[in-house]
């Protein structure tokens, strides 16, 4: 029988916890001489090296290139980018990571997804296959919960008809919404401005930001009318504001 020894855990969270809800783990889940059982010991060494940002869930790296370009520049990957001007713009988003790490303690860990069913792998049957091929014209929308602190920006090609779908999952009101040439460039292009503003939380996607609600239609009304125009498509973006 494995001696067991009591992970003390980092900072109120035990990685261990499912598996061992007392706490007491078998000492070969220990490194030597360690008070920390491995896998609390891995989400130190995660918290430590601020290796994914405390809100938006993404690995520094990402996080950093997305705000540097939310702040105007151009990766060096891109037409007419990189230079001093983007390492320049890479240092302030370096500050602004410090920033948030430094006024965050935990970061949120992310769950495994629950496997829910699906009836054709129940059935052992494959699904009918069904290619709908959507149009690139579109429409990039601003619902609001009356029971939610945040708007949630998508696209869509019929708006009356994604209204009625969000109104059976929330009480949904329709905010805004503009017509564009390629709506899904667009709403990438909005999230991308906005993505550090978006809420980090189960079961809500990545469609759902706190920001102002006037900011949110000043950055959809800019974007769409840099897809408009061909000479302004590399032209720069919005900088960070208060929203």
């Amino acid at each position: 029988m494995s001696t067991l020894k009591r992970c003390c855990g980092y900072k109120g969270y035990w990685g261990c916890a499912e598996e061992y809800p007392d706490h007491m783990v078998p000492v070969e889940e220990f490194n030597l001489n360690q008070k920390m059982c491995i896998k609390c010991k891995s989400h130190e060494y995660t918290l430590r090296n601020f290796h994914i940002h405390p809100v938006a869930g993404m690995r520094k790296g990402n996080w950093v290139r997305q705000y540097a370009e939310s702040l105007g520049g151009i990766r060096s990957d891109r037409k007419g980018g990189g230079g001093p001007e983007w390492k320049e713009y890479l240092k302030q988003a370096e500050e602004a990571w410090k920033e948030d790490i430094t006024h965050t303690n935990v970061v949120p860990l992310k769950k495994k997804k629950e496997k829910l069913p699906r009836i054709y792998k129940e059935i052992n049957k494959k699904p009918p296959r069904e290619s709908i091929r959507y149009p690139k014209e579109g429409y990039v929308y601003i619902f609001k919960s009356d029971d939610m602190d945040s708007i949630k920006i998508g696209k869509t090609d019929d708006v009356g008809k994604r209204l009625s779908a969000a109104q059976t999952w929330g009480r949904y009101k329709c905010l805004y919404y503009k017509m564009s040439e390629d709506c899904k460039l667009l709403e990438k292009n909005v999230h991308d401005v906005l993505f550090h503003r978006m809420v980090v939380e189960e079961g809500l996607g990545n469609e759902h930001f706190r920001v102002n609600l006037e900011y949110a239609k000043k950055v959809i009304d800019h974007e769409a009318a840099r897809i408009q125009s061909e000479d302004d498509r590399e032209g720069p973006r919005l900088g960070q504001v208060s929203g």
